[in-house]
């Protein structure tokens, strides 16, 4: 029984605290849906349609086409980097750092520029085992899909920043 008044009296102190746990949705402006994500400039990106699961789950709602649509994300560039930073002593080990670089911005149906061009990075490091080609190779894709999540993470939040909000919601003097 005191096992139990201990657990409630450790909830209760957390509450007190302020503490809360990490939603996986995001505040976004209200005003901010029917959303297109223009992926033309990247047709072999695989951001575009992952980006687009994620706002639909946090209640975003993302048009199939343009006409539709009250702003564009417009996803600009999206590069993925390998740089060699180092090696073992006996050369059989390598490594790497992976990197991806996406560029973005977010225009109104006009094409007037609300948000950005805002650039989001994301970096792991990537060790290269001569020996194993082929599972150097896997863990190299397994990277980047890592890599893929963390930068859509991160355009996420910069669609939650109060920076878009005050975008969207200009104050008029």
């Amino acid at each position: 029984m005191w096992k139990v008044g201990c657990v409630l009296c450790f909830c209760m102190l957390l509450n007190a605290c302020g503490f809360q746990l990490n939603s996986a949705h995001h505040a976004f402006p209200s005003s901010f849906q029917y959303v297109y994500i223009n992926g033309s400039d990247v047709p072999h990106s695989t951001i575009p349609p992952s980006l687009e699961v994620t706002l639909e789950s946090n209640q975003i709602t993302c048009v199939d086409n343009g006409t539709e649509a009250k702003y564009f994300i417009n996803i600009r560039s999206d590069r993925h980097l390998s740089r060699q930073v180092g090696a073992g002593a006996s050369q059989e080990t390598r490594k790497y750092i992976l990197s991806i670089v996406l560029f973005f911005d977010i225009t109104d149906k006009s094409g007037e520029k609300i948000y950005g061009p805002t650039t989001v990075t994301a970096s792991k490091i990537h060790y290269v085992y001569s020996g194993q080609v082929f599972g150097n190779n896997q863990e190299e894709e397994t990277l980047y899909r890592s890599l893929n999540e963390d930068v859509i993470q991160k355009i996420v939040f910069a669609l939650g920043s109060e920076e878009l909000n005050a975008a969207l919601h200009p104050v008029k003097s």
